[in-house]
């Protein structure tokens, strides 16, 4: 008797715990359950005053989307293009390690901290849509921001096939385990764009550094133009105040020369004058004598 109680107790206590279960909708196919994968994502910056803003999005048109799974939520990105989310209405862009927000995915992305990014966000590598196979579901822009809502309402893709292959743990992990082989090869973004930023400020200050020797350079050479034309320009001046005496002394001369020819000839006219009056009273004298 003791044992049917205790083997009812137990048939008891296992229909209640599938009851619960099954209210509260965790009755999943073991097949198709979505397991949490671990991977390393990007860290918050302490502080978002070295954030360099990233540059937007270039598209010829709207892009096409890809549905990634994140745990028992469909998150959506842009294929072949590492970091651009879609949740629920918002548009998230992880860029050397920040975290940005903006309202369409050609609009202007603001900083955020990590905290405000949704958890299903975070569980997806930034790089998951590049790993992804060349055959994979892909999403035209209208059709999907027709319908995204409908599709998370009625979880439409937990409903397709190829969705729920996607979405076991041993296809996400080895998507996982390939972005983390992957990213051992190859230092991070932010190291890349940083060595890129050194460099690209190596080359402008050595750019700015010859610009500067050129201005010098230019500079000194104008200096010895000014130094030359005022030289020249001395040069003239001595020159010309040397003609100009010159021209004074050559005119004082001549003037020299012509007042004493003044004066000689003055001289002359002066005996000539006082010879024609002697003459003329010799003549007088002379009639005179004769009258």
């Amino acid at each position: 008797m003791q044992k049917d109680v205790q083997g009812t107790s137990v048939l008891i206590l296992a229909a209640l715990a599938l009851f619960v279960l099954g209210i509260s909708g965790c009755v999943v196919t073991p097949q198709y359950q979505a397991a949490p994968v671990q991977v390393s994502t990007p860290m918050e910056p302490e502080t978002y005053d070295y954030a360099e803003a990233p540059p937007p999005l270039q598209f010829a048109e709207p892009p096409d989307v890809v549905v990634v799974p994140s745990g028992e939520v469909s998150v959506y990105m842009v294929p072949n293009m590492a970091g651009v989310y879609f949740y629920q209405g918002g548009w998230y862009r992880n860029y050397d390690g920040f975290w940005y927000q903006a309202s369409d995915y050609n609009g202007a992305w603001v900083p955020i901290r990590v905290a405000i990014v949704p958890q299903v966000i975070i569980n997806v590598p930034p790089e998951y849509p590049v790993y992804l196979p060349r055959d994979y579901h892909r999403l035209h822009y209208r059709e999907f921001n027709d319908n995204w809502r409908t599709w998370d309402r009625e979880r439409h893709w937990q409903k397709q096939e190829w969705y729920r292959r996607e979405s076991l743990a041993e296809t996400r992990r080895e998507r996982m385990n390939l972005i983390e082989r992957e990213r051992a090869k190859r230092p991070p973004e932010r190291v890349i764009r940083e060595k890129q930023r050194q460099l690209d400020r190596q080359q402008q200050e050595q750019q700015q550094k010859l610009k500067d020797q050129q201005q010098q350079r230019q500079q000194q050479q104008d200096q010895q133009l000014r130094l030359k034309d005022q030289q020249q320009q001395r040069q003239q001046e001595q020159q010309q105040k040397l003609k100009d005496q010159q021209q004074q002394r050559q005119q004082e001369q001549q003037q020299k020369l012509k007042d004493q020819q003044q004066q000689r000839q003055q001289q002359q006219d002066q005996q000539l004058r006082l010879k024609d009056q002697q003459q003329q009273r010799q003549q007088e004298q002379q009639q005179k004598l004769k009258d």
